[in-house]
Protein backbone atom coordinates (compact mmCIF):
# COMPACT_ATOMS: atom_id res chain seq x y z
CA UNK A 1 0.00 0.00 0.00
CA UNK A 2 1.67 3.53 -0.98
CA UNK A 3 1.96 6.54 1.04
CA UNK A 4 -0.95 8.38 -0.35
CA UNK A 5 -3.38 5.47 -0.60
CA UNK A 6 -2.82 4.43 3.52
CA UNK A 7 -3.27 7.97 4.31
CA UNK A 8 -6.70 8.36 3.03
CA UNK A 9 -7.44 4.80 4.22
CA UNK A 10 -6.27 6.20 7.88
CA UNK A 11 -8.55 9.62 7.31
CA UNK A 12 -11.72 7.61 6.54
CA UNK A 13 -11.00 5.55 9.21
CA UNK A 14 -11.21 9.10 11.35
CA UNK A 15 -14.08 10.22 9.69
CA UNK A 16 -16.21 7.58 10.81
CA UNK A 17 -14.58 7.45 13.89
CA UNK A 18 -15.90 10.89 14.41
CA UNK A 19 -19.19 10.31 12.45
CA UNK A 20 -19.75 7.58 14.90
CA UNK A 21 -18.96 9.80 17.87
CA UNK A 22 -21.51 12.58 17.21
CA UNK A 23 -24.77 10.01 16.12
CA UNK A 24 -26.38 7.19 17.44
CA UNK A 25 -25.19 3.81 15.66
CA UNK A 26 -25.11 3.49 12.32
CA UNK A 27 -25.34 1.07 9.64
CA UNK A 28 -22.70 0.27 6.29
CA UNK A 29 -25.05 2.28 4.18
CA UNK A 30 -25.97 5.40 6.50
CA UNK A 31 -22.25 5.73 7.16
CA UNK A 32 -21.11 5.54 3.35
CA UNK A 33 -23.75 7.99 2.13
CA UNK A 34 -23.15 10.54 5.15
CA UNK A 35 -19.36 10.19 4.14
CA UNK A 36 -20.01 9.80 0.36
CA UNK A 37 -17.37 6.87 0.52
CA UNK A 38 -18.36 3.12 -1.02
CA UNK A 39 -20.09 1.03 1.13
CA UNK A 40 -17.48 -1.75 0.37
CA UNK A 41 -14.55 -0.05 1.59
CA UNK A 42 -16.46 1.36 4.83
CA UNK A 43 -17.65 -2.27 5.52
CA UNK A 44 -13.66 -3.41 5.31
CA UNK A 45 -12.98 -0.07 7.38
CA UNK A 46 -15.55 -1.10 10.31
CA UNK A 47 -14.52 -4.27 10.43
CA UNK A 48 -10.62 -3.32 11.00
CA UNK A 49 -11.94 -1.28 13.54
CA UNK A 50 -14.32 -4.07 15.41
CA UNK A 51 -11.34 -6.29 15.41
CA UNK A 52 -9.14 -3.40 17.65
CA UNK A 53 -11.88 -2.77 19.19
CA UNK A 54 -12.47 0.55 18.86
CA UNK A 55 -16.02 -0.24 17.73
CA UNK A 56 -19.29 -2.72 18.07
CA UNK A 57 -21.84 -3.88 16.13
CA UNK A 58 -25.28 -4.38 17.81
CA UNK A 59 -28.26 -6.87 17.24
CA UNK A 60 -29.39 -4.59 14.31
CA UNK A 61 -25.99 -4.73 12.44
CA UNK A 62 -25.20 -1.32 13.45
CA UNK A 63 -21.68 0.20 14.64
CA UNK A 64 -21.12 2.63 17.42
CA UNK A 65 -17.78 3.65 19.39
CA UNK A 66 -16.66 0.94 21.99
CA UNK A 67 -15.64 1.79 25.36
CA UNK A 68 -11.77 1.66 24.39
CA UNK A 69 -11.68 5.59 23.79
CA UNK A 70 -12.89 5.84 27.59
CA UNK A 71 -9.61 3.55 28.42
CA UNK A 72 -7.74 5.95 26.02
CA UNK A 73 -8.87 9.00 27.43
CA UNK A 74 -8.59 8.03 31.05
CA UNK A 75 -5.32 7.32 30.58
CA UNK A 76 -4.42 10.53 28.79
CA UNK A 77 -5.62 12.47 31.40
CA UNK A 78 -4.39 10.71 33.86
CA UNK A 79 -1.44 11.27 32.20
CA UNK A 80 -1.48 14.61 31.52
CA UNK A 81 -2.91 15.04 35.24
CA UNK A 82 -5.54 16.82 36.13
CA UNK A 83 -3.78 20.24 36.65
CA UNK A 84 -2.45 20.27 33.24
CA UNK A 85 -5.99 19.95 32.13
CA UNK A 86 -7.17 22.05 33.98
CA UNK A 87 -4.58 25.24 33.49
CA UNK A 88 -5.91 26.58 30.51
CA UNK A 89 -9.77 26.57 31.67
CA UNK A 90 -8.55 28.41 34.85
CA UNK A 91 -6.45 30.75 32.76
CA UNK A 92 -9.55 31.98 31.07
CA UNK A 93 -11.61 31.80 33.91
CA UNK A 94 -8.67 34.64 35.67
CA UNK A 95 -8.88 36.42 32.54
CA UNK A 96 -13.14 36.71 32.10
CA UNK A 97 -13.33 37.40 36.31
CA UNK A 98 -10.03 39.27 36.43
CA UNK A 99 -10.24 37.52 39.88
CA UNK A 100 -7.38 34.78 41.25
CA UNK A 101 -8.68 31.67 40.38
CA UNK A 102 -8.52 28.02 42.81
CA UNK A 103 -8.90 24.35 41.71
CA UNK A 104 -9.28 21.91 44.45
CA UNK A 105 -10.35 18.56 44.81
CA UNK A 106 -12.05 15.97 47.77
CA UNK A 107 -9.98 14.06 50.41
CA UNK A 108 -12.38 12.82 53.05
CA UNK A 109 -14.00 15.44 54.55
CA UNK A 110 -11.79 18.22 53.40
CA UNK A 111 -10.78 19.60 50.52
CA UNK A 112 -7.40 20.41 49.38
CA UNK A 113 -6.02 23.27 46.83
CA UNK A 114 -4.45 21.64 44.31
CA UNK A 115 -3.22 24.82 41.90
CA UNK A 116 -4.15 28.75 41.58
CA UNK A 117 -3.78 31.32 39.57
CA UNK A 118 -2.71 34.50 41.69
CA UNK A 119 -4.57 37.68 40.89
CA UNK A 120 -3.15 40.88 39.83
CA UNK A 121 -5.42 43.20 42.17
CA UNK A 122 -3.84 45.08 44.78
CA UNK A 123 -5.93 43.68 46.98
CA UNK A 124 -6.20 40.17 46.42
CA UNK A 125 -6.76 36.61 48.24
CA UNK A 126 -3.63 33.90 48.81
CA UNK A 127 -3.31 31.00 49.72
CA UNK A 128 -0.96 27.86 49.98
CA UNK A 129 -0.93 24.94 47.69
CA UNK A 130 -2.03 21.53 49.55
CA UNK A 131 -3.63 23.49 52.14
CA UNK A 132 -7.27 21.28 53.43
CA UNK A 133 -10.56 23.42 54.33
CA UNK A 134 -13.41 21.69 55.78
CA UNK A 135 -15.96 21.48 52.90
CA UNK A 136 -18.92 22.46 54.64
CA UNK A 137 -17.68 26.20 54.78
CA UNK A 138 -16.33 26.89 51.97
CA UNK A 139 -17.65 27.43 47.97
CA UNK A 140 -14.72 25.07 46.94
CA UNK A 141 -16.28 21.92 49.86
CA UNK A 142 -19.70 22.68 49.03
CA UNK A 143 -19.72 22.30 45.54
CA UNK A 144 -16.87 19.03 45.59
CA UNK A 145 -20.14 17.37 47.74
CA UNK A 146 -22.73 18.62 45.50
CA UNK A 147 -21.82 15.52 43.35
CA UNK A 148 -22.13 12.92 46.43
CA UNK A 149 -25.88 11.56 47.52
CA UNK A 150 -27.49 12.89 50.22
CA UNK A 151 -26.86 9.80 52.28
CA UNK A 152 -22.94 9.53 51.71
CA UNK A 153 -23.17 13.20 52.65
CA UNK A 154 -25.22 12.86 55.78
CA UNK A 155 -22.79 9.82 57.08
CA UNK A 156 -20.14 12.03 56.51
CA UNK A 157 -20.79 14.79 58.50
CA UNK A 158 -23.66 12.96 61.26
CA UNK A 159 -20.52 13.48 63.76
CA UNK A 160 -19.25 16.61 62.19
CA UNK A 161 -18.23 19.27 65.24
CA UNK A 162 -19.01 22.01 62.40
CA UNK A 163 -16.41 25.20 64.05
CA UNK A 164 -18.30 28.20 63.55
CA UNK A 165 -15.51 30.10 61.99
CA UNK A 166 -17.58 33.16 61.61
CA UNK A 167 -21.37 34.00 62.34
CA UNK A 168 -22.71 32.83 59.00
CA UNK A 169 -20.54 29.10 59.20
CA UNK A 170 -23.19 26.28 58.73
CA UNK A 171 -23.46 24.76 62.31
CA UNK A 172 -25.11 21.18 61.68
CA UNK A 173 -25.53 18.41 59.09
CA UNK A 174 -29.19 19.36 58.28
CA UNK A 175 -28.08 22.77 57.22
CA UNK A 176 -25.37 21.61 55.48
CA UNK A 177 -27.58 19.08 53.30
CA UNK A 178 -30.31 21.92 52.50
CA UNK A 179 -27.01 24.12 51.33
CA UNK A 180 -25.80 21.52 49.13
CA UNK A 181 -29.25 20.25 47.74
CA UNK A 182 -29.49 24.16 46.71
CA UNK A 183 -25.63 23.51 44.88
CA UNK A 184 -27.45 20.73 42.99
CA UNK A 185 -30.22 22.86 41.98
CA UNK A 186 -27.92 25.97 40.49
CA UNK A 187 -24.91 24.33 39.54
CA UNK A 188 -22.56 26.51 42.07
CA UNK A 189 -22.12 27.12 45.11
CA UNK A 190 -21.51 30.27 47.58
CA UNK A 191 -19.42 30.59 50.45
CA UNK A 192 -20.95 34.34 51.80
CA UNK A 193 -18.26 35.03 54.61
CA UNK A 194 -18.67 31.20 55.76
CA UNK A 195 -15.18 30.75 56.14
CA UNK A 196 -13.80 34.31 56.82
CA UNK A 197 -15.70 37.20 57.63
CA UNK A 198 -15.65 39.70 54.80
CA UNK A 199 -14.60 36.88 51.80
CA UNK A 200 -16.91 36.01 49.48
CA UNK A 201 -16.21 32.86 47.04
CA UNK A 202 -17.83 31.14 43.84
CA UNK A 203 -17.52 28.25 43.22
CA UNK A 204 -18.74 25.57 40.48
CA UNK A 205 -18.11 21.49 40.19
CA UNK A 206 -16.36 19.78 37.86
CA UNK A 207 -17.01 16.16 36.74
CA UNK A 208 -15.47 13.66 35.17
CA UNK A 209 -15.52 11.17 32.47
CA UNK A 210 -18.61 9.28 34.58
CA UNK A 211 -20.54 12.16 35.24
CA UNK A 212 -18.86 12.10 38.87
CA UNK A 213 -17.11 15.32 40.57
CA UNK A 214 -13.93 15.02 40.44
CA UNK A 215 -12.65 18.57 41.29
CA UNK A 216 -14.01 22.45 41.76
CA UNK A 217 -13.40 25.45 40.22
CA UNK A 218 -13.86 29.15 42.25
CA UNK A 219 -12.74 32.67 42.39
CA UNK A 220 -13.04 34.87 45.54
CA UNK A 221 -12.74 38.39 46.50
CA UNK A 222 -12.75 41.10 49.56
CA UNK A 223 -16.86 41.25 50.16
CA UNK A 224 -16.62 44.66 49.38
CA UNK A 225 -15.19 44.69 46.48
CA UNK A 226 -19.05 42.93 45.07
CA UNK A 227 -20.79 45.33 47.11
CA UNK A 228 -19.41 48.09 45.22
CA UNK A 229 -20.81 46.79 42.00
CA UNK A 230 -23.70 45.23 41.94
CA UNK A 231 -23.45 43.33 38.93
CA UNK A 232 -19.93 41.81 39.49
CA UNK A 233 -22.12 38.82 41.79
CA UNK A 234 -23.82 37.90 39.13
CA UNK A 235 -20.82 38.62 36.48
CA UNK A 236 -18.67 35.87 38.70
CA UNK A 237 -21.24 33.53 38.91
CA UNK A 238 -21.72 33.25 35.35
CA UNK A 239 -18.16 32.77 34.53
CA UNK A 240 -17.21 30.46 36.96
CA UNK A 241 -20.52 27.98 36.28
CA UNK A 242 -19.71 28.08 32.26
CA UNK A 243 -15.81 27.83 32.77
CA UNK A 244 -16.17 24.71 35.07
CA UNK A 245 -18.98 23.58 32.42
CA UNK A 246 -16.58 24.05 29.82
CA UNK A 247 -13.91 22.04 31.49
CA UNK A 248 -16.33 19.30 32.19
CA UNK A 249 -17.45 18.70 28.62
CA UNK A 250 -13.75 18.63 27.74
CA UNK A 251 -13.19 15.30 30.24
CA UNK A 252 -16.41 13.73 29.44
CA UNK A 253 -15.00 14.27 25.85
CA UNK A 254 -13.39 11.83 26.58
CA UNK A 255 -15.74 8.99 26.88
CA UNK A 256 -17.88 8.55 23.72
CA UNK A 257 -21.15 9.42 23.91
CA UNK A 258 -21.03 11.28 27.00
CA UNK A 259 -23.52 13.78 27.78
CA UNK A 260 -20.96 16.69 31.32
CA UNK A 261 -9.82 33.58 53.67
CA UNK A 262 -8.01 36.36 54.61
CA UNK A 263 -4.85 37.62 52.64
CA UNK A 264 -2.67 35.89 54.72
CA UNK A 265 -4.13 32.55 54.29
CA UNK A 266 -7.96 31.07 54.19
CA UNK A 267 -10.07 31.32 51.64
CA UNK A 268 -12.65 29.20 49.69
Amino acid sequence: MDVLKLTSTVCNALDILELLAETHPLGVTAIARRLVLDKGKVFRLLQTLKEKGYVQKNTERKYSLSLKFFEIGNSVVANMGLKQVAYPFMRELASLTGEGVNLAIRDGNTMVYIDKIESTATIKVDLRLGLRMPLYCTGLGKALLSGMEDKEIFEMFADEPFIPYTPNTIRSVNQLMAAIAEVKKQGYSLDNEEDVDGLLCVAAPVTGYSGKVVAALSVAVPRFLYDEDEGKLEMAIRHVTQVAHNFSRCLSGFQPGAKPSQASGRKS
